[in-house]
C-alpha cells in the first residue's frame, strides 16, 4: 500500500499542474485529453457548500506527485462525489490509483449526512463520470471501477459538446420561428436580485452540482447571466440555462473552454425544464439557441455546453452546430453500499 497523503495547496499545487501536464501529454495520440486545459486550479473549488479534501501519492524527497485524487460533499443533496483520479503513466499498475480511492471513499464516509456516492462532477467539469469515448479504454476503466465496488451497470451517459465557428453560424432554418410556437417570453437577467424565483424553479431538477452552478452564476452577474423562459399568462418560470463567459468564477472549472486552440469561448450550462412543459426539446433548443446567439454577439467563436444528458446525439443539438466533445458514464449509489468495501490496512 502506498501512503497517501492529504493534498497540501502550498505545497503540492506546482507537482499537480506538473502531473496534469504529465497525464495529458501521455494520453493516446489523437485522442484528446479530458484534461486538456486544467490546472491544480481547476479542481479546487474553495466554496462554502462544497468542502472539499484531497489526496496525494508523493514522493516527499522530489516532492513529485505520483498520483491525485480530488472528493467533494454536496451538502445540498448529500452527495459525495469523486471529481477525478489520476495517476503518472509511467507509475500505472502500481495500485496508487487503488490507495488513492480506497482513501476517498473512507473520507467521504465520515461527512454528515452523506446520502449518496457518485462517480463524475459537472463542478468542477473535469470529468463528469467515466471516460467513455476511447473504446478499449472505456471497457478497462469500467472494469477497474467495478473491481472497486462501483455498479457500472447503473450509469447514465453524459457529455460535453462544443459548436465552433460561430463567426459564420446561423440558426437551422425554421428553428426560430419553432421559437415563437414555443408559447413561452423569453428574457435573460443578471445578478442575484433575481435568485428567488430562479432557484425554486430549479428545485424541480435535484441533480448534483446544479444548484451550486446556479448560485455561483447569479453571484457573477459581471461575467454569467441566466436565460428565462416565462409562461406568458402568469409569468411562471418554464425554463432557465446559464451563460457565462471565460472572465467568470465557473470557466475556471471547464478547462475545455480554454483548449478551443486559443479561441474566444462562451458557456451554457445545466439547462432546467419545468416538468409541466408539454415541448421539452422545443423549448430546450430554444434556450440553448438564445444563448449561443448572445454567445456569438460578445465576439466568441466557440460555445461549450459542459455538461447535457445522453450522447449528444438528440434533441437537435447536432443540427445547431454542436458535436461531441467528450463522452462519459455517471455512476452513483446508495452511501449504504460503499460501506461494504474491504477495509485497506
Amino acid at each position: 500500500h502506498w501512503l497517501v497523503e492529504a493534498f497540501n495547496e502550498e505545497r503540492d499545487s506546482n507537482a499537480l499542474d506538473v502531473l496534469i501536464k504529465t497525464v495529458v501529454e501521455g494520453n493516446t495520440p489523437g485522442l484528446h485529453s479530458e484534461l486538456s486545459g486544467a490546472t491544480s486550479n481547476s479542481l479546487l473549488l474553495r466554496n462554502a457548500d462544497i468542502p472539499e479534501a484531497h489526496f496525494v501519492v508523493r514522493n516527499s524527497s522530489t516532492q513529485a506527485l505520483y498520483g491525485f485524487c480530488s472528493t467533494y460533499f454536496f451538502k445540498a443533496t448529500g452527495t459525495g462525489v469523486i471529481g477525478a483520479v489520476f495517476v503518472d503513466p509511467s507509475r500505472r499498475k502500481l495500485s496508487i490509483g487503488h490507495s488513492l480511492h480506497n482513501r476517498a471513499i473512507r473520507t467521504l464516509l465520515q461527512r454528515e449526512g452523506i446520502k449518496r456516492f457518485q462517480l463524475g462532477s459537472r463542478l468542477p467539469s473535469l470529468y463528469l463520470g467515466i471516460p467513455t469515448g476511447h473504446g478499449g479504454e472505456r471497457k478497462r476503466l469500467r472494469s477497474w471501477f467495478a473491481n472497486l465496488g462501483w455498479n457500472t451497470a447503473l450509469s447514465r451517459a453524459v457529455c460535453s459538446m462544443v459548436a465552433r465557428n460561430l463567426s459564420t453560424w446561423t440558426p437551422p432554418p425554421g428553428m426560430a420561428k419553432s421559437l415563437q410556437s414555443a408559447g413561452a417570453d423569453f428574457d435573460l437577467v443578471y445578478g442575484w436580485e433575481y435568485a428567488g424565483p430562479v432557484l425554486d424553479h430549479i428545485k424541480t431538477n435535484n441533480r448534483q452540482g446544479l444548484a451550486e452552478v446556479y448560485k455561483m452564476a447569479l453571484a457573477d452577474p459581471t461575467a454569467c447571466g441566466i436565460i428565462r423562459a416565462k409562461r406568458p399568462e402568469d409569468g411562471a418560470l418554464v425554463g432557465t440555462v446559464v451563460l457565462y463567459n471565460m472572465q467568470s468564477q465557473l470557466a475556471e472549472f471547464v478547462p475545455g473552454m480554454k483548449d478551443l486552440g486559443g479561441e474566444m469561448a462562451g458557456g451554457i450550462s445545466s439547462p432546467v425544464i419545468s416538468p409541466s412543459v408539454g415541448e421539452y426539446s422545443t423549448l430546450l433548443q430554444g434556450l440553448i439557441l438564445l444563448g449561443m446567439r448572445q454567445i456569438k454577439q460578445q465576439g466568441c467563436n466557440a460555445c461549450i455546453l459542459d455538461y447535457m444528458d445522453g450522447d449528444g446525439n438528440f434533441d437537435g443539438l447536432s443540427a445547431m452546430g454542436f458535436a461531441t466533445l467528450h463522452h462519459f458514464e455517471e455512476v452513483s449509489c446508495d452511501a449504504a453500499t460503499m460501506t461494504m468495501l474491504p477495509p485497506s490496512s
